[in-house]
């Protein structure tokens, strides 16, 4: 326990206040009985701390609450009884991954052990930090983007005003790079007012090459954040580490500035700039001592905006020129853009047509498939997300053009909205099977299996495609034979849309890491089914995702709710048969995607030409595929 707040524990008018409020609850207040007992409560320190013995952690720290050792074990404790009643891949990681999660959590606690508490508040504040950063690099062990962890009360990131990004090299046989692949100018100008013994700020731009980053080789610093991310496959946790070069609200950095050496682009002259770390407005005072201690500057004074119309200030966030793959896209014909309903930033179709020597090539992308309507960004119109779809493909199949289906940015949603998208694009009279699913007998699946009596299944829908005799076969099969994994059952049976009648142009589609959950799917059925030909490099390799019943779900807490997550509860994996085959017996985790991306047949990754002309190249490579006999 901290020094101070136990003398200060011990002062008569905390006792005293603590002493009341047990009096009151008691409803004794005004009582001579109260009277005596506030007396001798108030008056015997020790008579005070073994009434509070039970939550002596509660008083740990004075400024800030610190995560003491038994503190920091019986929140990972929690965690590791959570994930070992529920977690689907609890045993998939072993077979498939060799992951031993329960070795990993024996690890976990070993190095808390390891760790002392400290009575200096800066130290207080860095190790609170420093635990929230250790749970995270567990979760990360388990190999799983769909489970990551976060602080309940969140930790403010802190920012640079540059972004970087790994691209292509000169050739494809080439090494990659990494660049400047957007800036913020407001803090870059900030940044240039600042003198930190650097270049000129304002010489950084889009496309520059990044020779270092704090004095290491940029391959080498990422692997240092890649131990921090969650992801199912490396390319994914490699993406993410690399923006966390200049972005990011773990680990976060012990000195003010960040030190870049950059190449201009078609240059040879190597500058050394330092650029100041700033942070948002925070929600926790242990990192406010951190940030104080290390003297890094807030962000908040630039997002200062005056409001012409109200005549007043507003926050606001600064406006940046990132490079977003797939939203970069210029130079449709027709282009027609939909977002989320009353959302216009968040965009989630976008259609038109590629113009090349007087050929034109559909394109239509998909950014994710979580909303069931969509907006027109033109007029404002309500639609239903699968119609708008439709209605491009079959306007593609009316002018007899080729497709290019654009889903290297889509982090997928509902998933019966993939194979709702497969059959528009199916040819006529074609069948093909449904994806595979299984289940791990666990605490949660059990109750949402309960809850599906007799009286109630009849009129019950299907379960994620699967439809309810084959579910409870499933289930019933490995409670009976005591199996921790279900045996795995493919869905429905894919027929083509009867709308649009069958398509039967050709089709390349586009894919990368950030094609996640519900888009893994997608790639997955179109490869499958060798109905398209995937160029880019892979998707993300997601294999479970998260079912929910009426009264019960997948999110987590630990007793203190420090921190949040979601378990996810259910497999999925590719048909396990031909179509009209149903149950897979014992092949659960063989079929399972989880860390198995769908690969690029046509390999390709973004270059410094795509993020200065609009993903122009991945356009060229997109028809080059298609224009082949």
């Amino acid at each position: 326990m901290n020094k101070k707040w136990n003398y200060f524990s011990r002062t008569s008018h905390v006792r005293k206040f603590f002493a009341s409020l047990i009096v009151l609850s008691a409803g004794l207040a005004g009582s001579s009985h109260a009277q005596n007992e506030c007396k001798e409560f108030c008056e015997d320190p020790s008579l005070f701390e073994r009434s509070t013995a039970i939550i002596a952690s509660h008083f740990d720290g004075l400024d800030f609450w610190v995560y003491t050792l038994e503190t920091r074990k019986e929140i990972i404790q929690n965690l590791r009884s959570r994930v070992r009643a529920d977690y689907a891949l609890y045993e998939i990681k072993k077979i498939n991954m060799g992951i031993d999660i329960n070795a990993e959590f024996e690890k976990a606690l070993k190095l808390e052990e390891s760790i002392a508490d400290s009575d200096d508040p800066s130290k207080q504040a860095v190790g609170n930090l420093e635990f929230l950063d250790r749970v995270r690099r567990l979760v990360a062990t388990f190999k799983d983007t769909h489970f990551s962890i976060s602080p309940a009360q969140s930790v403010s990131p802190l920012a640079v005003g540059v972004f970087i990004a790994e691209v292509q090299g000169e050739t494809l046989e080439s090494e990659t790079k990494f660049v400047i692949s957007g800036t913020v100018p407001r803090i870059l100008g900030y940044a240039s007012l600042a003198d930190m013994g650097s270049s000129s700020i304002t010489g950084i731009s889009k496309g520059d090459e990044v020779v270092s980053v704090d004095g290491k080789d940029p391959k080498v610093a990422l692997q240092e954040l890649m131990p921090f991310i969650s992801g199912s496959s490396e390319g994914f946790v490699r993406r993410r580490a690399t923006r966390a070069l200049t972005i990011r609200s773990f680990s976060l950095p012990k000195r003010k500035f960040l030190e870049l050496k950059i190449k201009e682009v078609g240059g040879t002259e190597v500058k050394t700039y330092r650029l100041p770390w700033l942070h948002r407005q925070m929600t926790r005072a242990d990192q406010a001592r951190v940030i104080k201690d290390r003297g890094i500057s807030s962000s908040l004074p630039l997002r200062f905006s005056w409001d012409e119309v109200s005549e007043s200030w507003s926050i606001k966030d600064l406006p940046n020129d990132e490079y977003q793959e797939a939203y970069a896209l210029k130079g449709l014909i027709d282009e027609k853009s939909y977002t989320v309903v009353d959302e216009p930033e968040s965009l989630l179709i976008r259609s038109g047509f590629l113009l090349r020597a007087g050929k034109a090539t559909a394109v239509l992308q998909l950014f994710s498939f979580s909303e069931s309507q969509v907006q027109n960004i033109s007029n404002d119109k309500e639609l239903s997300f699968l119609e708008v779809v439709r209605e491009f493909i079959q306007d593609a199949k009316s002018n007899g053009t080729n497709l290019i289906l654009d889903l290297r940015s889509n982090g997928g949603g509902i998933s019966t909205y993939p194979p709702q998208v497969l059959s528009m694009l199916m040819p006529r009279d074609a069948l093909y099977p449904g994806r595979s699913f299984a289940y791990r007998i666990t605490p949660y699946i059990r109750q949402l299996f309960d809850s599906r009596t007799d009286e109630t299944l009849p009129y019950a829908e299907t379960i994620d495609g699967l439809d309810d005799i084959t579910f409870n076969e499933i289930i019933r099969d490995a409670i009976g034979n005591r199996k921790a994994l279900t045996d795995a059952a493919n869905e429905n049976d894919l027929k083509s849309d009867s709308a649009v009648g069958g398509f039967d142009q050709k089709i390349v589609a586009l894919i990368a890491p950030e094609c996640i959950s519900a888009c893994d799917n997608m790639a997955m059925y179109l490869q499958e089914n060798s109905r398209a030909i995937l160029i880019g490099t892979h998707s993300n390799g997601t294999g479970a995702g998260f079912s929910s019943g009426s009264k019960i779900g997948p999110e987590w807490t630990d007793t203190y709710q420090v921190f949040k997550s979601s378990v996810p509860n259910y497999l999925f994996g590719r048909p396990g048969g031909k179509v009209g085959e149903r149950i897979f017996p014992n092949r659960a985790a063989e079929l399972n995607m989880e860390n198995r991306p769908a690969q690029a047949s046509v390999k390709y990754k973004t270059s410094v030409e795509d993020m200065k002309y609009g993903d122009s190249k991945w356009m060229d490579k997109a028809i080059e595929v298609l224009e082949k006999p």
